[in-house]
């Protein structure tokens, strides 16, 4: 048995409802994108697929052909450009759309594929500026493209009031067009309140790994290895490639099957929790293989916590010097899954 992941649905639905009695009636676009923030994309949509018939939002075409293959027919948006518009239509799927230049093809192509317009009020990453708004509504109307929703991504929560402000003034423009899904926040905009979106999308504090000002809601992951094997070793003996780390004691160290092409984290400050006692890493961390060391002596096949209650996201992103999105996202699916 290799490293494994345990997730814990009921948790994960906690949050969601949560989630649900901030928003009151507001359409709840879950985000599934990056594997659905390491959880496991196929599993997490089938589990909200039933709750309310929420709509879901990946990052790429072959995200939602994994949510379809696992027989879920929820309503997605993608949000990266494509040019696989019958694949597309095909999955029946919602296109992010980010130019002008985007939305002249699909005119030029009499596409009927339903789309959101992204407007960019200060992330300046994507989306249609602010004075190509009006020619993006000639567009639309003059090709007949079927505009389902508006949009925009805040670039902080410090600046949330100004883009909203932005943003509402562009929205006016739509008044012609007839029951659109507007919505502006994450899950920063949990914390604030507004009269002008019906929609909001929610991946971080679904999963636990925002921290919202409102609500509190919990990780539902847990990493743990069990241990291969176990040596004994004196003060200053070489661990590893290099010849460059020294076993800091006398003691043990223990091989856990878990490496870098697991996504996991090559930082020296990673440890792991057994038992009421710290181990700590010594030697690099390998492709397949972490080493940790401890003063006292474990056996072989006993589980190693290297995310979980006593080692939290928080405290272990804090000490790889990472986001906690960024510490879930790279656990890769090489690791299995459990879903509790």
């Amino acid at each position: 048995m290799r490293a494994y992941i345990n997730i814990y649905k009921n948790t994960l639905i906690n949050n969601y409802n949560l989630i649900k009695k901030v928003i009151d009636n507001k359409k709840l676009f879950i985000v599934l994108k990056a594997n659905a923030y390491g959880y496991g994309i196929s599993e997490i949509a089938k589990l909200f697929s039933n709750l309310n018939s929420p709509s879901f939002v990946v990052a790429t075409i072959e995200e939602a052909m994994m949510i379809r293959k696992a027989l879920v027919f929820n309503q997605i948006l993608l949000l990266e450009n494509t040019n696989e518009y019958k694949l597309a239509m095909n999955l029946k799927i919602n296109l992010a759309i980010h130019s002008l230049e985007k939305l002249n093809e699909l005119a030029s192509k009499h596409l009927n594929l339903p789309i959101h317009l992204n407007i960019n009020t200060g992330l300046n990453r994507d989306g249609i500026e602010i004075n190509e708004v009006d020619k993006a509504i000639e567009i639309i109307k003059k090709g007949h493209l079927n505009l389902k929703g508006i949009y925009t991504h805040h670039s902080d929560p410090t600046n949330i009031e100004k883009e909203n402000k932005l943003f509402k003034e562009q929205l006016i423009k739509f008044s012609s067009f007839k029951k659109l899904i507007v919505h502006t926040g994450s899950s920063s905009a949990l914390d604030y309140s507004d009269d002008f979106t019906n929609a909001i999308r929610v991946g971080g504090s679904l999963y636990g790994l925002y921290k919202n000002k409102i609500i509190t809601t919990e990780p539902a992951i847990e990493l743990l290895a069990p241990i291969w094997s176990v040596k004994k070793v004196h003060k200053d003996e070489n661990i590893g490639y290099g010849t460059t780390s020294l076993v800091p004691n006398d003691g043990y160290i223990y091989l856990l099957p878990i490496g870098y092409k697991d996504g996991f984290m090559r930082s020296r400050n990673t440890i792991g929790y057994l038992a009421g006692n710290i181990l700590i890493k010594v030697g690099n961390t390998m492709m397949d293989h972490t080493i940790m060391f401890s003063k006292k002596e474990f056996k072989v096949g006993q589980i190693v916590e290297l995310i979980g209650k006593n080692l939290t996201v928080e405290d272990m992103s804090k000490a790889y010097d990472v986001i906690p999105y960024e510490l879930c996202c790279s656990l890769n699916e090489r690791i299995k899954r459990n879903y509790l």
